[in-house]
């Protein structure tokens, strides 16, 4: 019975944010704006060549699950490398570092879930792992 309630899934979650983002935008928002757009075009593109998907951007955070821990993994990894390869030809103070938190969990969804048409699993089935990486991703180290 249960089961005909929710549908569950076990997942991978990734979560970026760019360490000190309100200071760069209140130093220079026009080229925090465009670096950013900039990085998070890449971002998103590594999502999806390592098979990960897009749940929810708020502002910096970028929040993406993918169904391999070794798939999250690889992209955290490849997401950082490619920052600091672009971040080689901007001025110190223009330069963003991302911090990464990935988990591992089961997350669900009913039959109210707002994307229903993509496997009922919706953006607000990862709340819990939204706030859970947000206490774990503040302690851990940019870059």
């Amino acid at each position: 019975m249960a089961q005909d309630k929710f549908k569950r899934k076990l997942t991978a979650i990734l979560r970026a944010d760019v360490v000190g983002y309100s200071l760069l935008m209140a130093n220079n928002e026009d080229e925090t704006i465009r670096t950013f757009k900039n990085f998070c075009s890449v971002v998103k593109t590594l999502i999806g060549h390592n098979r990960g998907r897009i749940v929810d951007t708020v502002g910096d955070n970028i929040m993406a699950d993918f169904n391999s821990i070794v798939d999250a993994v690889n992209c955290a990894t490849e997401i950082q490398q490619e920052i600091s390869r672009r971040n080689i030809d901007l001025p110190e103070n223009r330069k963003m570092q991302f911090r990464i938190g990935i988990n591992v969990g089961d997350v669900g969804g009913g039959p109210r879930c707002l994307d229903s048409l993509m496997g009922g699993i919706s953006s607000e089935s990862f709340f819990g792992f939204f706030n859970f990486n947000e206490k774990h991703q503040a302690a851990s180290a940019k870059g």
